[in-house]
């Protein structure tokens, strides 16, 4: 069981996920057989399973996998230990991961209470159920109440780590997406630009180089929403090009594909941008199944600007079908 616990989690850092399945799986039969469905090293496995059932898409079955564990961990160690508090957390990132806001969002706010009060406002597990509320906040629209807890987490986290420690880049890139959606785009560019800056110098491995072209994604989106098409393009090339190398299969890879496609329409490079923004939207929509409910709105921006394209380059009958197809929720052949 440990050394399929140990294969399963190499498979996950290679992004083979289906095979990580398969070893988890079996790792957690033989403890559970072995040892009980209490034990700690059982306990240990199914985390590691249900982060591996997450990226496969199987959500209900982390959801199912996160309360049991949870129920295990406080029948052993109470409500308040620590780890139970960790495995609170996780269950409620399964929800929230599952689109289930009416669950993840109470537990959220009940959790961030419980944290500032048994393990103080600066520790880290606060912190990142700090930055899990926002960012539900920002799911749910609820824009002013997720800039607040937003800047009081940068404030927290640069007075912990200082401003420009690797740790907090991802929260920096997660706070300036909000930043996008309300229209503060230069806070949303000083937020990723200090991302990128110190991605620089991080020791390079091809999750460094998947980072990057992550943030350099986020800029030119930046970029494009301010009609900047000329200076996101190269950018989102290089993200494209970088995905296509380290993270083939990954879905946000074609959701770049998808803006680089919108780049060129804004260019007027039409044929290009064609091919790339129906890539971009198929690719998405054939990985459906393991977008997170957070990034599925991704999914309906790519086929949106498949309907602006058509819609510009006076191709009517194929804007209406795809417009159709937009409002089923179905894709186009």
């Amino acid at each position: 069981a440990a050394v399929r616990t140990a294969i399963g989690d190499a498979y996950n850092k290679l992004y083979a996920h289906q095979l990580a399945v398969l070893q988890l799986e079996r790792a957690v039969a033989l403890r559970t057989a072995h040892l009980g469905a209490g034990h700690p090293d059982t306990l240990a496995s199914m985390t590691c399973l249900a982060g591996a059932w997450e990226r496969v898409g199987r959500f209900k079955d982390v959801i199912d996998l996160r309360r049991q564990i949870l129920e295990s961990r406080q029948a052993l160690l109470g409500p308040d230990n620590p780890v139970s508090l960790t495995c609170a957390v996780h269950l409620a990132d399964a929800y929230r991961v599952a689109g289930q806001w009416e669950s993840s969002t109470p537990l959220l706010e009940h959790l961030f209470e419980k944290h500032i009060a048994v393990l103080g406002p600066t520790h880290p597990e606060t912190l990142g159920v700090m930055e899990s509320l926002a960012s539900q906040y920002e799911h749910l629209d609820r824009f002013a109440e997720s800039m607040a807890l937003f800047e009081s987490l940068m404030r927290l986290l640069e007075f912990k780590y200082g401003a420009g420690h690797a740790s907090i880049n991802h929260s920096k890139l997660i706070f300036a997406r909000l930043c996008q959606r309300i229209g503060k785009f230069d806070q949303a560019e000083r937020l990723i630009c200090n991302v990128i800056e110190q991605q620089w110098k991080l020791e390079d491995s091809p999750g460094r180089r998947a980072d990057k072209a992550n943030a350099l994604g986020w800029l030119a989106l930046n970029l494009q929403l301010q009609g900047q098409p000329d200076r996101a393009n190269p950018l989102i090339r290089e993200a494209v090009a970088t995905f296509e190398k380290v993270r083939p299969e990954y879905p946000r890879r074609f959701y770049w594909e998808s803006l680089l496609g919108d780049v060129l329409r804004a260019k007027n490079q039409y044929p290009e941008a064609e091919t790339h923004l129906l890539r971009g939207y198929q690719g998405m929509k054939e990985r459906e199944d393991v977008i997170l409910a957070s990034e599925r709105r991704q999914l309906t921006e790519a086929c949106e600007r498949v309907v602006h394209f058509y819609k510009e380059t006076g191709q009517t009958e194929k804007a209406r079908e795809w417009q159709a197809k937009l409002s089923s929720g179905t894709r186009p052949k």
